[in-house]
């Protein structure tokens, strides 16, 4: 059976450069187009980030081993 957590999803990206800082267990959701975060005055645009063990209704099976 497979398990559908994000480890396993083809819309998981755990390797750009820009999680170098970020617990190895995170990585974007690329499934749909960046979200706008606003912290203070300031606003910022970046994929979800998501735990390898969560899950939703969008999962599809990295056929390539991710």
């Amino acid at each position: 059976m497979v398990s559908h957590r994000c480890s396993k999803c083809r819309w998981f990206d755990h390797q750009h450069e820009s999680l170098n800082d970020v617990p190895d267990n995170f990585g974007y959701c690329r499934k749909h187009k960046p979200m706008v975060y606003q912290i203070e005055r300031r606003f910022y645009g970046a994929w979800p980030l998501v735990d390898v063990n969560d899950l939703c209704g969008e999962f599809r099976l990295d056929e390539d081993g991710g």
